[in-house]
């Protein structure tokens, strides 16, 4: 996926809102530019008018209005400074906030796709390139530009034949300059690239570090990460390599005119056709003149790097969300009912099957008990519901009502969902509780706790509700944080409920407590529970088994058993783990 407009001129539209500021940018520039353009000219005069004809009334005019210009120029350069990194910053945050909501925005396929490293890279590695071009670099090219021209400008009018001495080199610097832009360019692509694979291990090592020591794989991690960040600082040398084998070009090119203008303007002050002080003043803005074309390889190399980093944040920002649904439709009151019909899907084109012709009928308030082997559909099967996927052809009705067109904002409020992996976030277990609720009650909280066994563990904590949990709840146990996700869902209130193997990853105790408080959150909703321990599901109103995506099998946990089926077989295969 490409921008859909030039990058530059993307990133422009960003600061265009700040054209006030701006203004008040470009009236610095002129302070600061034409108080540097003065000083050469202030050094003529003191030659010519101090030095050789011993005129001490300008030296004291002189002095002072060199200590003003400095004055002038370090405060409009203060003000400049500041200015342009609020518009800078400003900019910046406003593209960070766009892509985190473009982020919470997109469909659960793009993160299937995208590596969480990789997100987190451009999110951060990739805006601070930015960062510095708003912050800096715009500044310098700015500033260079007029100091150039204006250094030029004085330089034809005082003496056009030196002038084109250094006009004579320019096409040579600019080809340099434009050859290495372009490598530059590609290096630069390749360098953001591999610290997005970098940014990857690290967050994967980090994320999944009780997994990493559980298997003894902290070596493999580390030689994973040895490899990627070997392969990062191989391309960002060829980075530097690029960088520092343009710049001594550029001034060896910029040093032959420099070298011809000095030579053959110190010939002319010799032969009486330049003064002494105009000739010092011509070698300075000479000076002025070449330090803007030192300088435009790196600020070269910058809008590049710029121009790679803005490709990547604007490849999130022009992902395809989820479409709007043109006559949505709006549930009066919501039951329950849920209906597949001839639902098949895969989750990439090209990709096998994950379901294949699942005809369901579901009434308020049944349970649902979806059972299989590792791999078979349930979880696809159950994901389909709040529309964190689509069918790929057939339909999923709620009460009759096609969920296509209920937009998936409001269809995920009737939803509640209760996962294996339970994930808390950084801040206390109230909080957590009602993450799902706009301003509840601590009442509220408190009952949601004490339904799902929460709340008397959760006053043994430090402080209590308030105690703030460590980063996913890693102060708590397994048990414990399945039970607060548990009282969320309760809070939330939801007409259909989600089981996804809640129970898998607990010790026998914690199961009992976080059984108990699943049948109590199951009563009067319509509840769909993918079943690790096959014990836990013979009350529900049907079970279903998958095979390869599709439902082989299903009915009440005794007609199953009677069935010399995959559901027979799963269910005597746990039965002989459980007596052994």
């Amino acid at each position: 996926m490409t921008p859909k407009t030039n990058p530059y001129k993307r990133l422009f539209s960003y600061v265009l809102p700040y054209w006030k500021t701006i203004l008040l940018v470009l009236v610095c520039t002129i302070f600061v530019n034409g108080a540097t353009l003065a000083l050469p000219l202030l050094i003529r005069d003191l030659l010519n008018k101090v030095l050789l004809k011993k005129e001490l009334f300008y030296l004291d005019i002189i002095v002072i209005s060199v200590l003003v210009l400095v004055a002038v120029k370090g405060f409009f350069t203060y003000c400049q400074g500041y200015l342009m990194n609020f518009i800078g910053y400003s900019s910046i945050k406003k593209i960070r906030e766009e892509t985190f909501i473009k982020l919470q925005h997109l469909p659960m396929s793009f993160f299937e796709t995208w590596k969480s490293g990789e997100i987190f890279s451009r999110l951060t590695n990739d805006v601070a390139v930015l960062t510095n071009i708003f912050s800096s670099t715009i500044v310098f090219l700015v500033n260079d530009t007029l100091v150039l021209i204006g250094a030029l400008s004085w330089m034809f009018w005082k003496n056009p034949w030196l002038t084109l001495l250094i006009f004579a080199i320019s096409p040579a610097i600019g080809f340099a300059v434009v050859k290495f832009g372009k490598w530059m360019n590609q290096v630069t692509a390749k360098t953001q690239a591999k610290i997005a694979e970098l940014s990857h291990v690290m967050f994967e090592g980090i994320l999944g570090i009780h997994v990493v020591k559980s298997y003894g794989r902290e070596e493999k991690e580390i030689q994973k990460f040895k490899a990627k960040n070997e392969e990062y600082f191989t391309w960002s040398m060829k980075s530097t390599q690029v960088s520092f084998t343009q710049l001594p070009l550029v001034e060896f090119l910029t040093s032959i005119g420099i070298a011809s203008v000095v030579y053959f303007g110190g010939y002319e002050v010799i032969q009486g056709k330049f003064t002494l002080g105009g000739m010092f003043a011509f070698w300075g803005y000479m000076v002025l003149a070449t330090n803007p074309i030192f300088r435009l390889s790196s600020n070269i190399t910058n809008l590049q790097r710029a121009n790679a980093a803005a490709k990547r944040i604007f490849e999130i920002l022009d992902s395809e969300e989820e479409p709007e649904i043109p006559n949505p439709v709006i549930p009066q009151e919501v039951h329950g009912e849920i209906k597949f019909s001839n639902v098949w899907f895969k989750y990439k084109p090209g990709e096998n099957w994950a379901l294949k012709e699942v005809n369901l009928s579901v009434k308020p308030g049944q349970i649902i008990a979806v059972v299989g082997p590792s791999g078979a559909g349930k979880t696809s099967l159950v994901e389909l519901i709040p529309k964190f996927y689509k069918p790929t052809h057939g339909k999923i009705t709620l009460d009759g009502v096609d969920i296509s067109q209920i937009p998936s904002t409001l269809l995920r409020s009737y939803v509640g969902i209760v996962a294996q992996e339970t994930f808390l976030f950084a801040g206390t277990v109230k909080e957590n509780i009602a993450y799902g609720v706009s301003n509840p009650l601590f009442e509220e909280i408190i009952q949601a706790a004490k339904t799902a066994n929460a709340h008397e563990f959760i006053l043994k904590l430090k402080n209590g509700y308030d105690t703030v949990l460590g980063e996913r709840g890693v102060n708590l146990s397994v048990g414990q944080r399945q039970r607060i996700s548990i009282a969320r869902a309760v809070l939330r209130n939801p007409k259909i409920l989600i089981l996804d193997e809640a129970t898998s990853s607990v010790d026998t105790e914690s199961e009992a407590l976080i059984q108990e408080a699943l049948e109590r959150l199951m009563v009067g909703r319509t509840s769909f529970v993918i079943a690790h321990r096959l014990s836990t599901i013979r009350n529900a109103n049907q079970i279903i088994a998958i095979q390869d995506g599709k439902i082989v099998q299903a009915g009440s946990h005794q007609d199953l058993l009677a069935q010399a089926g995959l559901y027979s077989r799963l269910y005597s295969a746990q039965s002989q783990v459980v007596e052994a």
